[in-house]
């Protein structure tokens, strides 16, 4: 495996474990401080994570905030908006956010992932540092080598070992004054470097991609489009479990009554499914009625409003088809009893995400697969909008029924 699908293949297996995290962490209202000493491993996620005391272990973090300015005697993995070190971190850090700022320590190496990362000039990287962002500068002390991947790259710090920048065609490299590089840096990149007079550079070499002349650029590899597509199918699986985490927060028994209605009338779930695809076309005729009869007679806003309001309806119902079957697979694989319903749904996602993905790639090699893969995805589309539908009815009931049973207050004359 060369240089380029090592630097993919740690990017996936970060995203593993981030986008795990990070869906728990939006689901928790809770703010996890750390000021002591604990003993093992941090598990933990909220709103705003910090650490200011020890940890004898690894952290394994997730929120919107996630500072460490503590010691941390292990690995620090962190996911959030906002990723901020300060303090010293024995072993690998790991991250992945919005914003990544590192003004502390790092005993070995840095992976991370973000818009933008920064390390400061008190930073200390005694390992290597591999980085994907759109803005990175990097200002400190960096013992080991540099992989940089991004569009605006600033280099203003000491690097001890070789550094490699990638910016692509209209990405920029800049080394500020005082900056040194002790080892060779390699510069791929359609702009031109602007290297301070006053930075001390070993060796620098600058590959510039040839434009226009796409018979000499080398075809993107197969594998790389591949394992590209794969990273959005992770993020696409994290957005649906934390839609499903926050659903079931807020109605937790209606949402796993939904995959019990698979599993003991799936044919039902499958008729009402049916029956509210085919509503589609009949909205599709009234909307067109509506609309006449409002701009002849009213006002063209009714028909609008409606039609807006229908629409969201459907467009949230078809959304959210997936959530039920994923539940109801992960129940049929993990069983009820063992397992949580956080487990069974990611199961259940996953599961799903990734048959359709193998599924896909199948279809490149055998071109009749696709009919399968719209057949699977418009059975999911069925049973999942069915079942939604049957629960918002059973809840709607429920409500009905408790206040036709309330008692009529007594009126005293």
């Amino acid at each position: 495996m060369n240089k380029t699908a090592r630097n993919f293949c740690v990017l996936l297996v970060l995203t593993v474990i981030i986008t795990s995290f990070a869906a728990v962490a939006f689901a928790l209202g809770v703010e996890p401080v750390n000021t002591s000493i604990v003993s093992g491993d941090m598990y933990t996620a909220g709103q705003k994570v910090s650490n200011s005391g020890t940890v004898q272990g690894d952290i394994i973090a997730a929120g919107q905030d996630v500072s460490s300015s503590g010691s941390v005697e292990g690995d620090f993995l962190a996911a959030g908006m906002n990723v901020d070190l300060t303090g010293k971190v024995i072993g690998d850090m790991r991250s992945a956010g919005q914003n990544i700022i590192i003004s502390g320590e790092a005993g070995k190496n840095i992976t991370a992932a973000a818009q933008t990362i920064s390390c400061k000039n008190s930073s200390i990287i005694n390992g290597n540092i591999l980085a994907f962002g759109n803005s990175i500068d990097i200002s400190g002390i960096v013992k080991g080598k540099s992989t940089l991947y991004g569009n605006s790259i600033t280099l203003g710090g000491q690097f001890l070992g070789d550094v490699d920048v990638y910016t692509g065609d209209s990405g920029k490299l800049t080394v500020l004054p005082n900056t040194t590089v002790q080892g060779k840096l390699t510069y791929t990149g359609g702009q031109a470097a602007e290297v301070s007079s006053q930075a001390t550079v070993n060796s620098f070499d600058w590959s510039r991609p040839v434009i226009g002349a796409p018979s000499q650029t080398p075809a993107e590899p197969v594998w790389q489009t591949r394992l590209i597509s794969f990273f959005g199918l992770l993020i696409t699986t994290a957005v649906y479990f934390l839609l499903g985490l926050l659903i079931y927060k807020y109605f937790p028994t209606a949402f796993v009554n939904q995959a019990k209605f698979i599993t003991e009338k799936p044919a039902s779930a499958f008729a009402k499914g049916i029956t509210m695809f085919a509503l589609q076309f009949a909205f599709l005729i009234g909307f067109v009625i509506l609309l006449v009869l409002s701009i002849l007679l009213v006002s063209p806003s009714i028909a609008f409003a409606l039609g807006f309001f229908v629409i969201t309806f459907y467009t949230l119902l078809f959304y959210f088809s997936a959530l039920p079957v994923a539940l109801w697979l992960g129940n049929t694989i993990l069983g009820q009893e063992k397992f949580s319903v956080i487990h069974r749904l990611g199961l259940g996602l996953l599961t799903i995400k990734v048959v359709m993905y193998l599924l896909g790639l199948l279809s490149d090699v055998f071109g009749p697969v696709g009919i399968v893969i719209f057949i699977v995805n418009f059975a999911i589309l069925l049973v999942g909008s069915g079942t939604i539908i049957h629960s918002l009815k059973e809840v709607l009931g429920n409500v009905v029924k408790s206040q036709k049973s309330e008692p009529e207050p007594i009126i005293q004359e």
